[in-house]
């Protein structure tokens, strides 16, 4: 019998950003006064240093449940804060957002060595420099010094994982508008796609969409952390082949 796989979504780093992830121990480089280049670590805000700690506890408890099992992580859009929006940058640098955010993931992949394979889903343009830039980048640091990983960006992905098809995408359904409302977008979003292969106009059939930002998600990640199983229903494989991530 096949080891079971485990996939990991994480989204919206926001790296450059003073609220968003950024490793405490982060080197960038700037030029001293004489012109040569200098090494300078930024002083995380107390909310940077809650969302590390955060990060780190919760990727200790992926490893303790995971053990020795393979991985797949979903990066799931806006891993950098892009320059459309300066207030609270890091560095007005827009290579130190870059290189935050490689940090970052060299962090999560030293961390769970577990993970062999990494898809990056392109954020929002203005997050990324434009036409999926950050993601880009990732994907080339990941492949030049992950080896082991196999690593791919795409703008919307469909990701096959033991027979479970994947929809990951960052843009999902957007916020409802009154509190009493919550999720509704969400369920509009999610029978649209149920109709949609109900119709034969589905070009896929996700077991699972995954979204980086919409609908109150930040609640409905709250209320994941505690799911420890999950039920499939059944019907049929994809209609897009997707990408084998076995």
């Amino acid at each position: 019998m096949t080891a079971p796989r485990f996939v990991l979504v994480l989204s919206d780093w926001h790296c450059g950003h003073r609220l968003g992830l950024m490793p405490p121990d982060v080197q960038l480089y700037h030029e001293d006064e004489n012109g040569a280049p200098a090494v300078w670590s930024p002083k995380p805000t107390q909310y940077q240093v809650y969302l590390w700690d955060l990060l780190d506890r919760q990727l200790s408890e992926v490893a303790a449940l995971v053990k020795k099992r393979r991985i797949v992580l979903l990066f799931n859009g806006d891993i950098t804060q892009g320059q459309k929006y300066p207030d609270l940058w890091v560095s007005t640098r827009p290579s130190d957002q870059i290189e935050i955010a490689q940090a970052t993931a060299d962090f999560i992949l030293k961390r769970l060595p577990q993970i062999d394979t990494v898809r990056i889903a392109f954020g929002t343009p203005s997050h990324e420099f434009g036409e999926g830039s950050s993601a880009r980048l990732l994907w080339k640091h990941i492949e030049s010094n992950h080896r082991r990983v196999n690593v791919k960006a795409v703008s919307h992905g469909i990701a096959d994982v033991a027979g479970v098809s994947f929809d990951y995408a960052h843009h999902g359904p957007g916020a409802s508008q009154r509190v009493w409302l919550n999720g509704n977008q969400a369920r509009y979003y999610l029978k649209d796609i149920m109709l949609s292969d109900i119709l034969g106009v589905a070009l896929a059939r996700p077991h699972l969409p995954a979204r980086g930002i919409g609908s109150g998600c930040g609640r409905w990640l709250l209320a994941r952390r505690h799911l420890r199983h999950a039920i499939l229903v059944r019907h049929g494989r994809p209609r897009h082949p997707g990408d084998a991530l076995g």
